[in-house]
Parts: structure tokens; sequence; C-alpha cells
């Protein structure tokens, strides 16, 4: 009981900041979206979750399998057999390689396109757009996982939807760039639904036993990514560091000292970000997920009016704000409490 608090404490606290991390070095000029420096950070964090793992695992004197393949079993392929990454092993550990990385990429793309909604929007209003991740989750797993939704998964979908709609037509009431912040909505939709099929793609990697844990799963997106993302910086962003960088930084008058500790924070809080996401699912499932996703999205929202309402028009906390997060809450609620109706129906018929 008390390894689970503090799970949730360490997932919402982290997820707390590491939103509040990025729109800080947003406002300091420091992470335009094209230098891609967020999704580095976040990269890295996701990397170092397996070694985490590997330290965990080596105290307890077990090994940790990277890959399974399933295989009959026999003196020669024991059932339990693992595989490296090397796509020399075998044909089906190269199809097990080839859709890590078609994952890592669908999942890089949602990271790219959060940090434009997030920089566009704020992180009040993205972190209330971004629940619909639930929606889409929900759908995805119902046509590709054949898990049929209740009518209580269903009438959260419509509580958030419907807080949705508050908080689109509500997001520029206080602030002249009404259009900047819709883009960030619609930025923040497109990267929701991407993470959705990543979420997809990776329970069904995991519930079929193609590779051995979320942990592994993680760490080897992170690896796949941060070398994608290194080649970028080197290609892309280094030739133009003046204009990707240092004039942006310039014309918000922002503390390069600053913009870098935040990253080296941001760093950080992914890390633990990962663990405690990743611990909770292992231990208690997607359910709890759900719930502490809905409660991060309401402090979330509090916190940024708190810290950056005076900077950002759209980060403050108005009325129809509050009628969006109550929705969104009590939708993404009512989501989880359907999947935690049925489990237990099925248990019981069982």
């Amino acid at each position: 009981m008390y390894s689970f608090i503090t799970n949730c404490a360490l997932f919402l606290s982290t997820g707390i900041l590491t939103t509040l991390f990025q729109q800080l070095i947003a406002y300091q000029g420091g992470s335009h979206p094209a230098t891609l420096f967020p999704t580095f950070c976040v990269a890295i964090a996701m990397a170092l979750v397996g070694y985490a793992k590997f330290l965990n695992a080596f105290k307890k004197n077990q090994s940790l399998p990277l890959l399974k393949q399933n295989l009959p079993e026999d003196e020669d392929h024991p059932k339990d057999e693992t595989l490296s990454l090397n796509p020399k092993t075998s044909p089906q550990s190269r199809k097990t390689v080839a859709r890590i990385v078609l994952l890592t990429i669908i999942d890089l793309s949602g990271n790219v396109t959060t940090i434009i909604g997030l920089v566009y929007s704020g992180s009040g209003i993205y972190q209330v757009v971004y629940s619909s991740v639930i929606v889409f989750a929900g759908v995805l797993a119902e046509k590709f996982l054949h898990k049929k939704l209740t009518k209580f998964q269903w009438i959260g979908i419509g509580l958030i939807i419907f807080g949705l709609f508050f908080s689109v037509v509500f997001s520029g009431s206080n602030t002249g760039s009404n259009s900047t912040v819709l883009f960030g909505i619609f930025m923040t939709l497109i990267s929701a639904f991407l993470y959705a099929i990543s979420y997809t793609f990776s329970e069904y990697l995991i519930t079929s036993e193609q590779v051995s844990s979320p942990f592994e799963l993680c760490s080897y997106m992170g690896k796949i990514s941060s070398l994608l993302v290194t080649l970028y910086i080197f290609v892309v962003v280094m030739p133009n560091w003046g204009n990707l960088v240092s004039e942006p930084i310039e014309k918000k008058v922002g503390n390069p000292y600053l913009i870098f500790v935040t990253y080296l924070l941001l760093i950080f809080g992914a890390f633990f970000h990962n663990i405690s996401y990743f611990s909770i699912l292992e231990t208690n499932g997607s359910v709890i997920i759900g719930i502490m996703q809905a409660i991060r999205a309401v402090l979330v929202f509090i916190f940024s009016s708190f810290f950056y309402c005076g900077i950002q028009s759209s980060q403050c906390y108005t009325f129809a704000k509050f009628f969006a997060t109550l929705f969104v809450f009590f939708g993404t609620i009512t989501y989880s409490a359907g999947e935690t109706i049925y489990s237990k129906f099925i248990h019981s018929e069982i």
C-alpha cells in the first residue's frame, strides 16, 4: 500500500513538474519547436528507465530478457528463450525489432506534436485537451485489441468530448491570439491520437509477449528516439543555431543558464515519471493510470494558472475552463470506473 501511494504521488508530482518545466523553457525562448530539445530530454529519460530496471534486477540476482521468441518448447528452443536486438537472430526477432522501430517513430511524432501544442496553447489548455488520449485509446483498443467498451466507458467518452468542446470554445476569449491557441489545441489533439496509437501498439507487443516487459520496451524506444533526435540536431539544428536557439532566447530576454538547468530537471522529472508510470501499470493496471491522468489534468490546470496567468492570458483559470476541467475529470473517472465494473463482471462470470 505504501509503495502504491508513493508511486501515485511520484506520478502526479513529476507529471505536473515536467509540464510546467517545458512551459517555462518556452517562455524563456529556449524551446523552438524545430530544435526538438524537449523531445531529446524525454527520449534520454525513457532510455534510462531500462538501466534502472537492470540495477533492480541485478540486486535481486535476476535476469531481464529483452525480447521473447514464441518458439515451440523443446530441447533446442526452450519456451522462454530470450533474444537480443540483433536482427540476425531470427525472422521473428527481426519483425519485433521492426515493430519497435515503427512504434518509436509513432511515439516520437506524438512527442513532437505535443511540444508544439504545449508551446502554442499553454500548459493549462494543453493538459485538458490532451486528456482526449483516453478517448482515442479506448476506441483503438476496441477496434484493434477487441476490447469491448461498457456503457459507463462510452458515457465517460461523451463527458470528455463535451468538456473538450468547452475548452476549445472558450480557450481564446481572454487573448488576442485566438488562432495561435486554437492551433495549439489542434496539434495537441494530433499528439493525443498518436500517443493513443502508441499505447495500443505497445499493449499489443506486451500482451503478445513479443517484449518481456513495459520497462524494456520503454528503454529501447528511448534509445532509438535519442539516436534519431541526435542525428536531427546535428544535421538541422547545429547549422541553424543562431536562428533556432540564440535569437529566440534573445528575443524573449531569456536566461540561458536557467534554460539549461530546467532541461536537466526535465530529464530528471521525465525519468521518474516513466518509472512511476510503468510501476503503476505493472502492478495496478491502466485503470489507475486513467484516474491519475485525470487528477494530473486538474492539478496542472490550477498550477499553470498560478504560475503563468500573468505571462499568457490563456493560462488563467476562468469559469469556462473550470467547467471544462470538471467534465474532463469526471468523464475520465467514469471511463475508468466502467473498465473496473467490466473487469469485476468478467471475474464473477469465471
